[in-house]
């Protein structure tokens, strides 16, 4: 599990790194997107979290846009014969990278972080990589993912969970 959290930490700093350079590129494209998009775990239901998220993202050129993202989450959590949830917001910051672009559909990775904020039931930070189809028709698209995410608890009543999820969203460029 170490080397698996040294995976995902790493590949989340590289995109976001990424993205820093991008800022200097001369093919500028200067575009700011709004989306939001559902994220559900889709095995293991003894811990099945659900996420509404907000990005708002700056296209820095054709191929690459960074922003920051809000979620609201609810994570439903089975002990034994025991069932609770825990209700928290988290935000953080994500990198998008277009890998493949065709007509008017294109592949992305978008790799993000984020952290619960402070009066949450379950304190824990977050690491996130994600494989996106999107179609896009004017100024309007639509989303398609499947993703992994880990969070790194920092409450004393949760381990820390790797989980796989899928994803639907649209968004919009302003």
């Amino acid at each position: 599990k170490p080397f698996m959290l040294m995976e995902i930490r790493r590949f989340t700093l590289i995109m976001m790194l990424t993205g820093c350079f991008a800022a200097a590129a001369p093919a500028q494209k200067k575009e700011l997107t709004l989306g939001v998009d559902a994220h559900s775990s889709f095995y293991d239901m003894s811990f099945a979290p659900i996420e509404l998220g907000l990005d708002v993202g700056y296209g820095f050129t054709n191929w690459l846009k960074a922003g920051l993202r809000i979620e609201q989450s609810i994570a439903l959590m089975e002990e034994g014969d025991a069932r609770t949830f825990a209700k928290n917001n988290t935000a953080g910051a994500f990198a998008c990278f277009e890998m493949l672009h065709f007509n008017t559909c294109a592949l992305s990775l978008k790799a993000s972080g984020g952290a619960s904020l402070k009066s949450d039931d379950w304190k824990y930070v977050y690491y996130d990589g994600y494989l996106c189809l999107s179609k896009r028709k004017g100024d309007l698209g639509t989303n398609f993912g499947i993703g992994v995410r880990y969070y790194d608890s920092r409450s004393e009543f949760m381990d820390n969970k790797l989980r796989g999820y899928l994803s639907i969203g649209v968004s919009y460029t302003l």
